[in-house]
Formats: structure tokens, sequence, C-alpha cells
């Protein structure tokens, strides 16, 4: 047959995605394009939901254009999923450092190459990264370590301080 066959990838949207208007336009264009009947348009998923899909997500997608953190990404990474997420996300550098996801632009043909990358990993290979997923939230994004991190550059920042205090005073 000549139709065209289309693998099935549920898309689960975020939070934004189901209250904008670009969701009813993407949503017409995923029927023109055949694949409507592959997608799932969640809205926002809270508690055991969210963490049931996060537990069957094979990858966790998000191509900002700006996140300070991106708590969704934590979470994922938390639930051993990695991510695919654009270079606007503040953390993007650790999670490729680590091995636990892609990074690209946060433009269309950004998000083509994230998933053009992932789709191109065997299933050995997609399995290595989820294993790192977890080790790199542990590693980086627990409270723990949030804890640890900030009392280190609340230290840091006042005994910088002090010693400029006291080199004032020497000088005087």
């Amino acid at each position: 047959s000549s139709r065209r066959r289309h693998t099935r990838y549920p898309l689960v949207t975020g939070v934004q995605t189901c209250a904008l208007p670009i969701s009813a336009q993407l949503q017409r264009l995923a029927a023109r394009l055949g694949v409507a009947d592959s997608l799932v348009w969640t809205g926002m998923l809270l508690g055991e939901a969210k963490w049931g899909a996060l537990q069957c997500a094979e990858a966790f997608v998000l191509p900002s254009h700006q996140e300070n953190f991106g708590i969704a990404v934590a979470e994922a990474l938390s639930a051993g999923v990695p991510v695919l997420i654009s270079r606007a996300v503040n953390i993007w550098r650790e999670i490729v450092e680590a091995g636990a996801g892609f990074a690209e632009d946060d433009t269309l043909a950004g998000t083509q190459a994230l998933l053009t990358r992932w789709l191109a990993l065997s299933p050995a290979e997609r399995a290595a990264m989820a294993a790192r997923a977890r080790p790199c939230f542990e590693a980086r994004y627990t409270v723990r370590r949030a804890a640890v991190s900030l009392l280190s550059t609340l230290y840091r920042t006042l005994h910088a301080r002090q010693a400029r205090h006291l080199s004032l005073g020497r000088g005087a």
C-alpha cells in the first residue's frame, strides 16, 4: 500500500498548551498530518496521574523558550526518565554532562534535532540514558543537595565579605 504508516508515539501536552489557542492549532495540524489518533492531549497532570505518566514515559520533552530551573525536568529525572530539552532550560548543561538527556536550541530545528537524536538511539542506548537519569537527579536536585549547595554558597559569601571587611579595617 502507498499509504504512509505512522508509528504510535503518545504525546502528553504540558500545562500551558491546552489553555492557549495554539492547542487547537496543534490539534488541527495533527489531524492534517494523520497523526491525531497517535496523540494524547492531557492538559495539566497532578499527583498520581503525573507520576504514573512519568513512570510510563520513554522520554520527557520540553523544548521551552525559557525555564529558570525546570522543576518538571527534575521530576522526570527523579522518575528515571531521560529528558530532551532546549538550551533555554537553565539546567541543560548538568543534564547533558550526566548523560541523562539531550539539549538543543529552542527552535523548531532544535526540537526536530532532539527527537531525531532520540529516535536514532538503539534500545540499549535509551536504557543506558534512562539508567543515568535518576543518579543525575540524586547528585544535583534533591532537597538535601539543594540545602548543602545553599549553605556552601552562603558560607563562601559571608567568608568573602568578612575577609573584605577585615582587609579594609587593616588598611585604615
